[in-house]
């Protein structure tokens, strides 16, 4: 049997067409993408009708509502930005996945916003298909030891953290500006910590900080700071995203569940 090199080659090699090809792959894949995004998805049809157009993909959630699925094998651009808008309106449904080779960072902003400005039962998702997560790309380095993206739900989100020796984290942050509304949102994923470490692969610390107005759930990593040799942060950074990965796989399904 022949031995090749492995290569990455541009995703329009491997489907030729959005519609025809790579929505007729992801609808017998579902389970990819729910795994993914940690949500059950079931799918319903392939380019259903919305008014003049059609939708890629439409799935239902594991209560039953809708979730429009919007591909696009090039980088995100308006049009798309547009037509995930519409589907998401006229079909009336409760979250939106927009799958792309590449997230333009003013996108990335875009949907940060919508899950930041709509009712708190509208979900946006946007996917890239690589490791990491979109949400943070392209976000500029302050003089705080943490960098922040938005969880989907206002008040909420995941942090990268760096301390100066031999630690680093990955959390999720719960501050809505109401101590006890914070209280509640900590308690209510509280209850599944079980299930929740077991998604995860380990163990975390759930932090409900009665003292403080906010609460988090953190995962330390006992390894790389700010002081560590510069030749090993690139691993330490690989062990941040795998984590951040691991957590937001955990949590989402209970995220998004704070809007029903």
């Amino acid at each position: 049997m022949p031995i090749g090199k492995l290569e990455s080659v541009p995703l329009r090699e491997l489907w030729k067409h959005e519609e025809l090809d790579f929505s007729a792959w992801l609808e017998n894949n579902i389970e990819t993408l729910s795994e993914a995004l940690g949500l059950t998805l079931t799918l319903v049809q392939r380019e259903k009708t919305a008014g003049a157009f059609q939708v890629d993909l439409v799935a239902e959630d594991a209560d039953g509502r809708l979730v429009i699925l919007e591909n696009q094998l090039e980088p995100t651009d308006h049009d798309h930005l547009g037509k995930v808008l519409t589907y998401l309106t006229n079909l009336e449904a409760r979250a939106a996945i927009w799958v792309t080779s590449d997230a333009r960072p003013e996108h990335i902003r875009a949907v940060a916003w919508l899950n930041e400005a709509t009712p708190a039962d509208i979900a946006f998702y946007l996917v890239r298909k690589e490791k990491g997560m979109t949400s943070h790309a392209n976000i500029s380095p302050s003089k705080e030891n943490w960098i922040s993206a938005g969880a989907g739900r206002s008040g909420l989100s995941y942090n990268y953290v760096i301390w100066r020796n031999e630690r680093t984290g990955v959390e999720l942050y719960i501050d809505t500006g109401e101590r006890d509304q914070n209280k509640r949102i900590f308690d209510r994923i509280a209850e599944k910590k079980a299930e929740v470490e077991s998604i995860f692969g380990d163990s975390l610390q759930w932090e409900r900080l009665d003292d403080a107005r906010a609460s988090r759930i953190r995962f330390v990593i006992r390894k790389g700071g700010l002081r560590d040799d510069e030749s090993n942060w690139a691993s330490m950074q690989d062990a941040m995203i795998d984590a951040m990965d691991r957590l937001t796989r955990a949590l989402k399904p209970l995220v998004h569940a704070l809007h029903s």
